[in-house]
This record gives C-alpha cells, structure tokens and sequence, in this order.
C-alpha cells in the first residue's frame, strides 16, 4: 500500500490517497485461506471423499419385482449416502469456520484502534500517535 499526496497551496489543501489495498486484501485473503487450510486442517479437496455412492435395493422373495420401484429405492439409498457424506463435510467447514472467527474479530479489532489512534488534533499539536497503539498487535 502507498499514498499518493498532492498539495494545493493557494487553496489551503491536501489530497492523500491510499492505493494499491487491492493487493493488500489478496494477501490478506490468501493469509486466511491458508490459516484454514493448514492450521485447521480443512482439506478443501480431499482424496479420500468418495467419487461415487451406490445404493442397493432387494427384492423381498415374498414381494413381485417391479424394475421401476427396485431403481428408484436405489437410488434413493445412494442419494442419501451422499447427503450425509456432504452433511458431515459442511459440518467440517462450520468448524473450521468457528476456530478462525477470534482471529478475525483480532484482526478487526487491530484496524479499529489503528482508526481510532488516528486524530487531528495530535497532528495539530506535534504529538506522536496515541500511547495506546503502542500494545496493538496485528
């Protein structure tokens, strides 16, 4: 990130603008993305997550076989082996989801006392920053 001033004296004024956050933000979203993949060790792509489902339906000795009734009871019970396969991996992701959410409420809070160190009147004065951004951590 840099700022880009420009100053305008005859009319009393100064322009600073903040560019390149885009890059900033990418970091920052690939900094998160890798604290859930490895730290939480959610596997986004897992190997070992089944590529297919079978459901087997059989027929009673007592009952007449129907072929559409035999087809459909199968794939009712492979469909249902994939939802609860797909239940657990999003209830995976809810975790990981949970154990990330105090490091962004971190990384929240850090901004937020970074703005409100900021102020006019310390400028105005020549102090320093406020004493309080001194503790904050990113």
């Amino acid at each position: 990130m840099k700022f880009e001033n420009k100053e305008f004296e005859d009319k009393k004024v100064n322009v600073s603008i903040l560019s390149d956050v885009k890059d900033h933000i990418e970091d920052v979203n690939d900094y998160l993305a890798c604290r859930l993949i490895t730290e939480l060790e959610l596997e986004l792509y897992d190997e070992e997550f089944p590529k297919s489902f079978k459901g087997v339906a059989i027929c009673n000795d007592e009952d007449k076989y129907d072929s559409d009734t035999g087809r459909m009871i199968a794939e009712n019970k492979a469909s249902m082996k994939y939802h609860d396969a797909m239940a657990r991996r999003y209830i995976k992701y809810i975790d990981a989801l949970h154990k990330i959410i105090p490091i962004l409420e971190k990384r929240s809070a850090y901004h937020a006392a970074k703005r409100a160190s900021l102020n006019f009147k310390n400028i105005a004065l020549g102090y320093p920053e406020a004493e309080s951004n001194a503790n904050i951590e990113e």
